[in-house]
């Protein structure tokens, strides 16, 4: 079936390059149909079979017309809904057209960008063909990939669902070429930012062995471990009697450069004393997520990496700012690899006191080798201390626990729930989403959820909070919440039979009678 469908997708792409000399004049169809090949060479022939031969060859026109004129540094976008009359061709479907120098990220960031839309993409079509361009940035067609004058260029073609309102493709318009400016200024930008990197790396070393391990950590990072999407410079400075980090003017790189040469400072009057004076304290390291997703790459929190500038006496002056995404390689791979954390599950397991080799130390080891990665990045280790053990002390039964871990600087909670995984499904975990969002006066919600052979379900949810909000609850009542939300009918059956005749009697009654009883008469005798 394959070879016939691509056969019959040569055959297509033949007919529109025959539109293609048959409408076009002769110095035209001698550009384009090179081009034309070239659009369709990588589409999955099942996305072309079904489709007509001229209204490839007018998409692939369109598209090339737009790539007509483009300066060097300029995204070419146009959303539109094709019309026979005006542009040579139609579809059922709203389509974005971009022309772009080539460069990583453009097809995950616009993918995010119309996701953003609640927007269904139907075909996306990326080929990454080398053109050349007069001084003017006026197409002169297909070259060699060898020749100097030639050069990589992106042209995406998406078909999205029907937008009939024209400011809504507008607005479309407008996202992408917000997204397509931050791609640019990250990869432009991304050579400086190493340079940051490591002068803030040059930095702690002259603080000796004591930061070696912020040294080692920030070498990793550079290690195709982080992806650095902007950084910024901030002095510490008082006014009044309120502390302020000031951005040093035209220190902004990537997503971070200054807008309109406009410079931004941020106080910390509004925060509660104690998260004040963790901009003093002597930790050079600050590991944590930003307040925004990232429009780049995937939709993340952006990762946030601190460097603390000190002066000569070691007081704190500023801060060198990074922000970015970690790799997916960091996700994979084991936590003893990476600097600083190692240090901290090292701190850990010696902290617990377990006996080496025993159980208790083994079950220990696997917590924090599959502990949440991002997590463990942030969290304390007088924290994981204490959640560590308590995970331990599961020991496989089936019983629903709850472990909080509050963000240093009151923006979210980190809470790791595990139920029966029996019990666990999309129902139970809205409603404990639900419990834990009022419990703490949450204002959003994420999810992650880790089955495995355990007989446990993890499900990690970050819960969003008003920033500086300090949330009072009860942490065993919201868990008694929890435990109910989980409970299924087959458990407040086990309940009244153990309750009424004994363990050995009434567990066997269980095992006999659990699934008797018809979905109606559950639903009547809740």
């Amino acid at each position: 079936m394959s070879d016939k469908n691509e056969l019959a997708k040569r055959q297509l792409v033949e007919q529109a390059v025959t539109h293609a000399q048959d409408e076009l004049d002769f110095s035209h169809s001698k550009r384009f149909v090179p081009f034309l090949k070239h659009y369709y060479a990588d589409v999955a022939a099942e996305d072309l079979i079904e489709r007509n031969a001229f209204d490839l060859f007018g998409a692939a026109l369109t598209h090339w017309r737009l790539a007509e004129q483009r300066l060097s540094d300029q995204s070419r976008i146009r959303v539109y809904n094709p019309d026979f009359d005006e542009h040579g061709w139609q579809s059922s479907h709203s389509i974005v057209e971009i022309v772009n120098q080539d460069m990583p990220f453009l097809v995950d960031s616009v993918g995010m960008a119309l996701n953003r839309f609640g927007i269904t993409k139907h075909l996306i079509i990326h080929p990454v063909l080398p053109v050349s361009r007069d001084p003017e940035g006026l197409l002169e067609g297909m070259c060699d990939r060898n020749a100097s004058t030639c050069h990589l260029e992106s042209f995406i073609h998406v078909e999205i669902d029907r937008q009939t309102d024209p400011e809504q493709l507008t607005r479309i318009s407008q996202e992408l070429e917000k997204v397509l400016t931050e791609v640019r200024a990250a990869v432009e930008d991304w050579p400086r930012i190493i340079e940051c990197v490591e002068q803030a790396t040059a930095e702690v070393q002259l603080a000796g062995d004591s930061c070696a391990e912020i040294t080692e950590f920030l070498q990793w990072l550079k290690d195709s471990h982080f992806t650095f999407l902007g950084y910024r410079q901030y002095d510490l400075l008082k006014q009044g009697r309120h502390d302020v980090l000031k951005v040093v003017a035209g220190s902004g790189l990537g997503i971070l450069r200054e807008r309109d040469g406009r410079e931004e400072s941020k106080s910390f009057a509004a925060l509660p004393a104690e998260v004040r004076k963790l901009a003093h304290e002597n930790d050079r390291l600050i590991l944590t997520k930003a307040n925004s997703r990232a429009n780049i790459h995937r939709p993340s929190y952006l990762d946030y990496v601190g460097v603390k500038r000190v002066d000569s006496q070691g007081k704190v002056i500023g801060e060198h700012r990074f922000l970015g995404l970690y790799t997916a390689n960091v996700y994979n791979g084991s936590p003893n690899e990476i600097p600083v954390v190692r240090r901290k599950i090292e701190q850990v397991m010696a902290s617990a006191g377990y006996l080496r080799g025993s159980h208790k130390e083994k079950t220990l080891q696997n917590i924090l080798e599959t502990y949440p990665r991002d997590e463990l990045f942030e969290i304390p280790v007088a924290t994981l201390v204490s959640i560590s053990r308590g995970i331990v002390n599961l020991q496989e039964r089936q019983r629903v626990r709850l472990f909080v871990r509050e963000d240093v600087y009151r923006r979210y909670l980190s809470c790791l729930v595990y139920v029966p995984r029996d019990n666990y499904n999309t129902e139970v975990r809205l409603k404990m989403q639900a419990i834990l969002q009022q419990a703490f006066g949450g204002t959003s919600t994420e999810y992650y959820v880790t089955l495995s052979e355990s007989v446990l379900a993890r499900i990690e949810f970050i819960v969003r909070i008003p920033t500086g909000h300090k949330p009072d609850y009860d942490l065993d009542a919201v868990e008694a919440q929890i435990a109910q939300a989980c409970r299924r009918w087959r458990d407040d059956l086990a309940q009244a039979l153990l309750e009424h005749f004994g363990e050995e009697h009434g567990t066997r009654l269980l095992r006999n009678f659990s699934d008797a009883f018809p979905v109606a008469y559950r639903e009547d005798y809740q």
